[in-house]
């Protein structure tokens, strides 16, 4: 998982974020910048991982201890989903979180019911394939982007849940986003 820190400097001119920005700190708390851009409000104390916010609810899912964890904005009404799961994507309507755990993986968050769609692959003892991380969703939530790689390789691969089926993107991509219209990707190398 990847650290992050933050250095908050003195404004003079009153600058005002337009939203608030969650973000994991390097002692792995959960904190909160506030729209002010100075005042930092601690959200969850446990070790979190890794984290994503639910586009319609604001509703925060996080990895905590191997396990995946759902909380309110403010850090409150804690709940486990999985006892054990990945760092976690939020569909654009919020029903469903991916996340990769020995493959990939998509929970329905009002039922909890889990799908795989793929598999890790390993071949004598060797990791051939490994899904590392689910990283952004089709404004439709009908399809998502993850990162995928082997040794001495790397690349996208999309997702279509309606039938199934997986397309892989090769090369080694970066920051994946979908359009607005859902149509393309667009990525960086």
């Amino acid at each position: 998982p990847l650290k992050a820190s933050l250095t908050v400097l003195p404004s003079s001119g009153g600058v005002n974020l337009p939203a608030p920005v969650y973000f994991v700190a390097e002692t792995q708390a959960l904190l909160r910048l506030e729209t002010d851009g100075q005042t930092l409000t601690p959200i969850i104390e446990a070790p979190v991982d890794c984290m994503d916010i639910s586009p319609p609810t604001g509703e925060i899912a996080y990895l905590s201890r191997g396990a995946l964890w759902l909380a309110d904005l403010n850090g409150g009404n804690r709940r486990e989903l999985l006892p054990i799961g990945g760092c976690p994507s939020w569909s654009t309507d919020g029903r469903l979180i991916g996340f990769t755990l020995n493959g990939v993986k998509v929970v329905n968050v009002a039922s909890g019911e889990i799908q795989t769609l793929a598999r890790d692959l390993r071949y004598y003892g060797i990791q051939v394939r490994q899904y590392r991380r689910v990283l952004d969703w089709s404004p439709y939530s009908n399809k998502f982007i993850a990162s995928v790689g082997g040794w001495e390789w790397g690349g996208l691969t999309v997702f279509d849940l309606p039938s199934g089926s997986e397309t892989g993107l090769t090369g080694f991509y970066y920051n994946p986003s979908w359009s607005l219209s859902g149509e393309y990707i667009y990525t960086a190398n």
